[in-house]
């Protein structure tokens, strides 16, 4: 349901990016699934989704701003939430709304975050941070403009850690 609001939120701006000369992105949905194996090993991917949707250029410009050069680096970017998720307990279904700008200079800006777990968040924003984009857009004189992004990280995550699992410390 979240993702079929966040879908249609987004189409208005696709179509007005179209009409003006702005340019805006929406990257491929991030899907990270974790199951518990023999009740004592986790196993954890990532999977890229909505491949026909999600596009690592933008629309709207004469020239696309390109996040990354292909599929498998933009994968490698977010693999690093795998690390962040083994703190969680029970079964997490549910995700992150990325609103963010590539500027005109080629960096990636944070606009808004919504999610529910801070640790994941913090890694989504060093993600960001740290992501070298390719180019930016460019407009009909070759000029660098800004672009809106958007991204939608789904979690269905089967913990080890059972719901109201609570860590036990012994002070000396």
């Amino acid at each position: 349901m979240k993702k079929l609001l966040f879908i249609l939120c987004l189409f208005p701006l696709l179509i007005q990016a179209q009409d003006k000369e702005e340019a805006i992105m929406i990257l491929p949905d991030l899907l990270v699934k974790g199951e518990v194996i023999n009740e004592r090993q986790q196993k954890d991917t990532l999977i890229v989704t909505n491949y026909l949707n999600g596009s690592l250029l933008s629309k709207g410009s004469k020239t696309p701003a390109v996040f990354c050069k292909d599929l498998n680096e933009y994968k490698n970017h977010f693999q690093k939430i795998l690390y962040d998720i083994t703190h969680l307990k029970g079964h997490v279904q549910d995700c992150f709304f990325i609103e963010f700008v590539i500027s005109k200079k080629g960096k990636v800006i944070i606009n808004y975050i919504e999610g529910f777990d801070y640790l994941i968040k913090e890694r989504i924003e060093s993600i960001f941070r740290w992501t070298k984009i390719v180019s930016p857009a460019r407009d009909e004189k070759g000029e660098p403009i800004d672009t809106k992004g958007f991204l939608l990280i789904r979690f269905d995550v089967q913990c080890l850690l059972p719901e109201g699992f609570e860590e036990t410390v012994i002070l000396p």
